[in-house]
């Protein structure tokens, strides 16, 4: 089973797999945004630790690395062939980064309700830009900016159905588009790269903190049909994988692999988020 370690907001949004631990990357922000430490990644079937001279990968202690991403335009990245060579070492599929923290980073305000879904329609080049430098970083899998997009959030906004379902699709085909650009400046990379599309958990649309407790209130039925129109969008835009992430409770879960039952070629990853090393945020026990 997967064991969740949680770190900053960005962290407990995706407690899976990670590129930039893998790859011996630590970022560390300036001092006055030294209480928001970016633990950028762990491995789906490892524990990740934190500390100040590194971190522990399988009891392996990864220095920290003074690289950073480069503003797009400004390619080749300091960190490129870094997760080739890792991939040869230890055989490993390495997922993207935090896109939301890099966001940040580049000066993009997501204190909005939508978060980073919100510049799917306002920036959605900045979206492209970060997945094409964690593909240069050394990512094989781009993981979409649809974690937090509803059709209630963005009808706050003015937004129709057919308005959120074209976002949802544009968050796939812009990981894609960044994928085409990785293998167009890369033709003889025999790396196989991948898109997922992330379907997050219900709990993330309240903005409530409930999608770290999974006390909805909601049955089967009705979460099913939450994220049924959701998954239709995203799989009409072809990615190559769903990524259901940070899910708090087997009933959420459950009520996902009954959409996904409809789609018998689609293809799909779930994670959780944990309150321990063998229950869910909900209290569930994982096997």
């Amino acid at each position: 089973a997967t064991r969740c370690v949680l770190g900053g907001r960005e962290d407990r949004a995706r407690p899976v797999a990670k590129a930039f631990h893998l790859l011996g990357v630590r970022r560390w922000r300036d001092q006055r945004k030294s209480d928001q430490r970016y633990n950028r990644c762990g491995e789906a079937s490892g524990e990740t630790q934190r500390g100040s001279g590194g971190v522990m990968v399988h009891g392996e202690k990864i220095p920290p690395s003074t690289h950073t991403l480069t503003p797009a335009g400004t390619h080749p990245s300091p960190l490129e062939g870094t997760g080739q060579m890792l991939h040869q070492e230890r055989r490993l599929t390495v997922l993207d980064g935090g896109l939301a923290t890099e966001l940040a980073a580049r000066g993009f305000d997501l204190s909005d309700a939508l978060w980073s879904a919100r510049l799917l329609a306002d920036a959605p080049e900045a979206i492209e830009a970060v997945h094409l430098d964690y593909f240069l970083a050394g990512a094989d899998v781009a993981i979409s900016a649809s974690y937090q997009v509803s059709y209630e959030g963005f009808a706050a906004r003015g937004l129709s159905r057919s308005d959120t379902d074209r976002l949802l699709q544009r968050s796939v085909e812009l990981a894609r588009s960044a994928r085409d650009q990785y293998n167009a400046r890369h033709t003889d990379s025999a790396r196989p790269l991948l898109v997922a599309a992330s379907v997050g958990p219900y709990g993330a649309t309240r903005h409530d903190g409930s999608e770290y407790r999974g006390d909805y209130g909601l049955d089967e039925d009705a979460l099913a049909e939450f994220h049924r129109s959701r998954i239709a969008a995203l799989l009409s835009a072809a990615p190559d994988l769903l990524a259901c992430e940070t899910l708090p409770s087997l009933l959420e879960a459950r009520a996902l692999l009954r959409v996904l039952r409809e789609y018998p070629e689609a293809r799909a990853w779930v994670s959780f988020t944990c309150r321990d090393g063998s229950r869910t945020s909900a209290g569930d026990e994982i096997a």
